[in-house]
């Protein structure tokens, strides 16, 4: 649910997110369907990279 919430608040595609992060759409698309789920790490991380504040997102 994280992933999805980060999708819509970076405003911007599947793809253009996932070129931004270093990592293929179809892992943010399994992250948005629950098939994997996110370390608060890598959420951290990926916040950082898109300049959103983490507090937004969870």
């Amino acid at each position: 649910m994280e992933v999805k919430k980060l999708l819509i608040l970076y405003g911007g595609s599947q793809k253009e997110m996932a070129a931004v992060l270093s990592v293929t759409q179809p892992r943010i698309s399994e992250y948005i369907n629950g098939k994997k789920h996110i370390t608060v790490k890598r959420l951290r991380e990926w916040c950082n990279k898109l300049n959103i504040d983490i507090k937004d997102v969870v």
